[in-house]
């Protein structure tokens, strides 16, 4: 059994990027299903892109309290760092992979009329609920989970999309219809992550197709 507090804090840090684009004057809000806020440059066309590269999530400000009785069965914060990273990214990246050409290697994409996906990802999880009864002190906490993400030319960095969501999973036992079902279910955690992705997939098949 696996007895880990987990607290989340995933940041992109969108100005190392060097963006010597800037979309804000043209930056709409737009509603995409499954997402709670997005903008998007009224002006783009997302016919005009053949590649999108997705960037690797950085996971550089996750922060990992074990807390157990069998060291061994714990996961590491570096395990949990790459995991969550590249589950994250992999999700988009089979996603997308249905609607456009998607690369991992910004040098794939020369020569090629590119955007960039960037995400990023925080929350707090507490993945066994073994933890509450028998640590005293351990008080029962919602287990949220939240993502940004921005859409833009590449390597310009002119912002094309920019969208965000939060989901919340209520304690055990009040009855609330929430995605995240469990405090105690990191699977959870990767449901979001894939509906998230299916659904921006579906939003970037819709604009190339001019269908919204």
């Amino acid at each position: 059994m696996k007895n880990i507090i987990c607290i989340f804090s995933l940041t992109l840090f969108m100005a190392s990027y060097h963006s010597t684009g800037s979309s804000a004057g043209t930056m709409s809000k737009q509603d995409i299903y499954g997402f709670k806020e997005a903008s998007i440059d009224k002006t783009a066309d997302l016919s005009d892109y053949d590649v999108i590269f997705i960037d690797r999530v950085d996971t550089g400000n996750i922060e990992v309290e074990t807390a157990g009785f069998d060291d061994e069965d714990s996961q590491s914060e570096m395990d949990i760092r790459w995991e969550t990273g590249e589950d994250m990214r992999n999700r988009f990246f089979n996603a997308l992979g249905k609607v456009i050409d998607v690369e991992r290697d910004p040098g794939r994409t020369q020569n090629r009329e590119a955007l960039i996906l960037k995400l990023a990802i925080s929350g707090y999880s507490r993945e066994s609920g073994l933890l509450q009864n028998l640590l005293p002190g351990v008080e029962e906490r919602n287990s949220a989970l939240s993502m940004t993400g921005s859409l833009s030319e590449y390597p310009s960095g002119k912002e094309v999309i920019t969208f965000s969501d939060t989901y919340i999973a209520p304690s055990k036992g009040n009855g609330k219809g929430h995605l995240l079902t469990g405090i105690d279910d990191m699977d959870q955690w990767h449901r979001a992550m894939g509906l998230w992705a299916e659904n921006f997939a579906a939003f970037i098949r819709a604009k190339k197709e001019n269908k919204i």
